[in-house]
């Protein structure tokens, strides 16, 4: 009984290893065609196309990461579409919560696609604060 056991569990894990390089090797590759493009492209400000390549490298990162998350949990765990309605529950409640950090994010991207700030623009706030965007 405790070989079988053991033989799925290290089953799982030789498993969880090969979609973790799998995705490791996606997302540089993703990441590298992105800043091949942009390196090549000459439509958008170096400016606008550093921010727009840092803003789509880090969704690249995020989704591939929370993808790996939920993967690994499903594997583990046998309900986990009740898991994830109950996630969805917690998400609507977390958000209202959020309200002002979401506001932020999206001020964010306004910004961004307004063209008022770029990476690498020097800023002031309030003159007490200066700095340069990352």
């Amino acid at each position: 009984m405790e070989t079988t056991v053991m033989g799925i569990l290290k089953s799982k894990v030789v498993e969880v290893i090969i979609v973790a390089l799998l995705l490791y090797a996606g997302v540089f590759i993703i990441n590298r065609f992105v800043q091949l493009f942009f390196k090549r492209t000459d439509f958008l400000e170096e400016r606008k196309g550093k921010t727009i390549e840092s803003l789509v490298r880090s969704i690249t990162q995020y989704t591939a990461t929370i993808g790996f998350i939920f993967y690994v949990i499903s594997l583990f765990v046998h309900d986990f579409g009740r898991i994830l309605a109950g996630a969805g529950v917690a998400g609507i409640v977390i958000g209202f919560g959020a309200q002002s950090l979401i506001k932020d994010i999206l001020a964010g991207v306004f910004l961004i696609y307004e063209r008022q700030l770029h990476k690498g623009d020097y800023v002031t706030i309030n003159n007490l604060f200066n700095g340069t965007v990352e």
